[in-house]
């Protein structure tokens, strides 16, 4: 970027850095609005964070043209959207294809993520998939 502006004062090739990526507060504004959307999308605003994962997980695999993966996580957050009772460690798994509480849209190896996120706050495939979009 800076050598593409080489022709430009350090003060314009700072405004077009910033330009382009921001400051942090502003990606930390824009990262509150997001939740707030998504909390105010959700039936149970509990799992808001649940939603945001899930999306996020989609997204990355989307980006790596891998539609399949990104199809079922999309598919997972739209059906944990419309969840009304609070996603927790006692009930997550039971989502699932073999779960007594099976909701549409969520399958089993989804189910283990969505256990996963509510006993330790993310995901390791989503780290995972973060890590190697970075």
């Amino acid at each position: 970027m800076i050598v593409d502006n080489r022709e430009k004062s350090a003060s314009e090739v700072i405004h077009v850095v910033v330009k382009e990526f921001g400051f942090v507060e502003d990606k930390k504004e824009k990262a509150a609005k997001k939740e707030a959307a998504i909390e105010s999308s959700v039936a149970n605003p509990k799992n808001a964070g649940l939603v945001a994962a899930f999306q996020e997980l989609s997204q990355l695999y989307f980006k790596e043209s891998n539609t399949n993966a990104g199809a079922s996580y999309t598919k997972a957050a739209n059906a944990i959207k419309g969840i009304e009772f609070e996603i927790t460690e006692e009930n997550a798994k039971s989502l699932g294809k073999a779960g007594k509480n099976k909701v549409d849209g969520i399958g089993a190896k989804s189910a283990e993520k969505m256990l996963e996120f509510v006993q330790k706050g993310t995901i390791d495939k989503l780290e995972e998939k973060r890590a190697d979009a970075a």
